[in-house]
């Protein structure tokens, strides 16, 4: 939490607004899974993060902003990617762009992975059922 705290406080400085409630569960999440990984980032990195955020999307995880809209682009390009070779009648149901935590935290670490790692220690890949492409990225 305290990472979280370092986080929020870097945002909320630099936007004057509060934290969307989208934002804490992934946020949190991915700073879980660098925990669960033995990864552990300095304050400096972690507003870098943040900083990173705010270029990337504005740091705007609200339901109706960038984030949610380019996570379900990806996703669905994603989705016809790997159906690509089956016949339009067998294709399962299209993802639907449900902006919940897993999801959210999938394409979040994806896209930290491509934009922001650069050779810094970065935890695993969760699980994911489709893997967006680096074109679906901001």
């Amino acid at each position: 939490m305290r990472q979280f705290a370092v986080y929020g406080k870097y945002v909320v400085g630099i936007q004057q607004r509060p934290i969307n409630s989208k934002e804490i569960p992934i946020i949190i999440e991915f700073l879980n899974l660098c925990e669960q990984q033995d990864i552990k980032y300095t304050d400096a990195q972690i507003e870098d993060l943040a900083q990173h955020c705010i270029d990337k999307f504005d740091a705007n995880f609200d339901a109706k902003g960038p984030f949610w809209e380019q996570c379900h682009q990806a996703t669905l390009n994603s989705y016809n990617k790997a159906n690509k070779a089956l016949p339009k009648h067998l294709w399962p149901e299209a993802p639907r762009n449900n902006k919940n935590t897993p999801t959210g935290t999938a394409f979040f670490w994806h896209q930290l992975k491509h934009t922001w790692a650069n050779g810094q220690k970065f935890p695993k890949q969760p699980f994911t059922v489709y893997t967006p492409s680096v074109k679906d990225l901001f």
